[in-house]
């Protein structure tokens, strides 16, 4: 057995996979920074009413605090252009979407009582003895779960990599290990790369804000609205003095591609694919915060839409596989890497293929 280090052997194959998904719900990925809007309409301070102003700035001195409230801002980012200008827009964290990949994998395939087994434990009111007993026994757990190649642990770290290692402290307490490769790092990427790009909207700016009340320095490239939430006091069942939250939202509608990268892709990786497609329409599957509470429901375009690209080794027995698929192939790499485009029945009918064959090529002759 061996811990799941990628590239172990080199990389012999690719798989690009690009979804196209629509909001149903709204999708919440706050940035840690506050903007602010007021009501215009005389009146009303922060209620209704139809002239709203929007300012890109949170506001902080006395008199704006009683006339303007704070909204949690969307996600953005800062980018320089070729031309040396720079620009801001809101965006999609890649680790977003690749964080609720994982945690969908370890829930859907990993026992719950091996869940939190990649987490430090907790050595809280233990002797300096009982501590270095249980960290033994924690690492020694550990490393089984990445060694077994039949575990889901295995396949999961494999793919999403980790990052899993005790403190310098820890490590003395358990540096009487005799075997050295039980002393191997435990930390290693994995094999996905997730990216994302949001598609130009029609419907740009904030739902309810005109255009002149919008200012000319924020962001500007998402169809977005500000939400508002109150909560409850747990003893008078009534809203909570000053409780009010309100935060800029993706409207539903807005749609946006996620690019999948995966570095030598296998039977196990593909199958998984399918799973995330699935649970993305049916609802199972959301992106970023609050899905407890309906947001980030994502509807995936059709299979015939979504785009699969997959390239092999001509040395590799998935180079066979694409062959057979009778294919148009795409010679790269002065004819060294073969690969084709593919529907997605297409693509599990090649990774069955090259299932059988590994299989084969296991079972004793």
């Amino acid at each position: 057995m061996t811990l799941p280090y990628p590239f172990r052997e080199g990389i012999y194959s690719a798989l690009h996979c690009r979804w196209t998904l629509t909001l149903k719900t709204p999708l919440l990925i706050r940035h840690g920074s506050c903007g602010a809007y007021k009501n215009n309409t005389e009146g009303y301070k922060k209620g209704r009413g139809q002239d709203k102003e929007f300012s890109w700035q949170k506001k902080n001195n006395e008199a704006d605090k009683h006339t303007w409230a704070e909204v949690a801002d969307f996600n953005f980012q800062f980018s320089l252009g070729s031309d040396g200008k720079l620009t801001v827009d809101y965006s999609i964290p890649p680790s977003s979407i690749r964080g609720a990949l994982r945690q969908w994998a370890i829930k859907q395939m990993v026992e719950r009582n091996q869940r939190s087994c990649f987490q430090p434990p907790k050595l809280e009111g233990f002797s300096e003895e009982e501590k270095t007993s249980l960290l033994k026994q924690h690492r020694s757990e550990v490393r089984n779960y990445a060694e077994d190649t039949g575990h889901n642990w295995h396949h999961i770290l494999s793919l999403f990599g980790n990052a899993f290692e005790f403190t310098s402290e820890e490590i003395e307490k358990i540096d009487e290990l005799e075997k050295l490769e039980e002393k191997e790092t435990m930390t290693w990427a994995g094999r996905l790369k997730v990216t994302t790009t949001i598609k130009q909207s029609s419907n740009l700016g904030i739902d309810g804000i005109d255009a002149e009340h919008m200012p000319s320095n924020a962001p500007d490239n998402i169809q977005r609205h500000i939400n508002v939430r109150n909560p409850l006091d747990r003893m008078t069942m009534a809203a909570k003095d000053k409780g009010l939250h309100h935060a800029l939202e993706m409207s539903p509608g807005q749609e946006f591609d996620v690019e999948l990268n995966i570095l030598n892709p296998g039977p196990k990786d593909i199958e998984m694919v399918r799973l995330w497609e699935e649970d993305i329409n049916d609802g199972f599957l959301r992106f970023g915060g609050l899905t407890s509470q309906g947001r980030g429901r994502c509807e995936l375009s059709t299979a015939d839409a979504t785009e699969y690209k997959l390239y092999a080794s001509v040395t590799s027995g998935l180079a066979g596989c694409i062959t057979s698929a009778e294919k148009t192939e795409d010679k790269i790499l002065d004819g060294f890497w073969t690969g084709a485009s593919f529907t997605r029945d297409e693509l599990y009918t090649v990774f069955e293929k090259l299932d059988k064959l590994l299989k084969a090529d296991e079972s004793p002759s």
